[in-house]
């Protein structure tokens, strides 16, 4: 069993007609009944991210995501920082047809 509480304020700012930008922060505790030992770890965690996204077209969009996260486990492991960059790409093929193409990369 498992309990999960997450709160994730955010702000959005339009910058022009184009662009935007989002704020988000947050935080979250799990909590896990551990029937195995060391299957799973109860955590605390602290973080945010800055997305800036730029339409080029009606049809086309490029979003940039920067996130940061510190989170402190149960273990007595002490705490661990999760940090991550991502590029995205979307393309409105037809009214309810989208494709994007994703990249980025997370270290913890």
């Amino acid at each position: 069993r498992q309990s999960f509480v997450r709160l994730r304020p955010f702000a959005q700012f339009v910058l022009s007609e184009l662009t935007r930008r989002r704020v988000e922060a947050g935080v979250e505790d799990v909590s896990v009944h551990q029937e195995i030992l060391g299957a799973q770890v109860s955590y605390q965690g602290v973080g945010g991210l800055v997305a800036l996204d730029r339409s080029f077209s009606p049809a086309s969009r490029v979003g940039l995501r920067v996130e940061y996260e510190k989170v402190d486990l149960d273990v007595g492991a002490g705490e661990s920082d999760l940090a991550g960059v991502q590029v995205q790409w979307d393309y409105r093929i037809a009214e309810r047809i989208t494709a994007y193409v994703r990249g980025g990369a997370r270290r913890s």
